[in-house]
């Protein structure tokens, strides 16, 4: 069965220092209800940037979901031929570009603001709020 459409609600919150826990809290696919879930993400940033390294960094984390999405696409494709594996490995090696998120977090949470929401469009298909708030 092919999925046309899922549907995915998570919720990432701050954790101290550079560390940051998401719950993958419903899944739905198509028009069916959402199937509830309760896994935890954690992610943190190295100690070289101002983590505590406890924990994969979130480049890591999209890159292991970029790789993980790949792997089930190939192995759904393999089983709808009928074929049978016996390995499948991806290795992906990244190049992101870091610290390209402080001009849109300055735009997002001007000096003026103690606490702010933003709801937008980040990549189609994609909607978030951001909540923040300071002292």
């Amino acid at each position: 069965m092919q999925i046309q459409t899922a549907h995915y609600d998570l919720v990432t919150s701050w954790q101290g220092g550079m560390a940051s826990r998401t719950l993958c809290q419903s899944f739905s696919a198509d028009s069916a209800p959402p199937a509830l879930q309760s896994h935890v993400i954690d992610s943190d940033e190295p100690v070289s940037v101002g983590g505590e390294g406890l924990a994969p960094d979130p480049q890591e984390l999209m890159l292991a979901a970029f790789n993980a999405c790949m792997m089930a696409a190939f192995i759904q494709e393999a089983r709808a031929e009928s074929l049978v594996l016996t390995q499948l490995e991806i290795h992906t090696d990244g190049h992101l570009p870091k610290g390209i998120i402080f001009p849109v977090f300055r735009w997002l949470f001007p000096a003026s603001e103690s606490a702010v929401t933003h709801t937008g469009v980040l990549l189609v298909g994609m909607r978030s709020e951001v909540t923040a708030k300071r002292h």
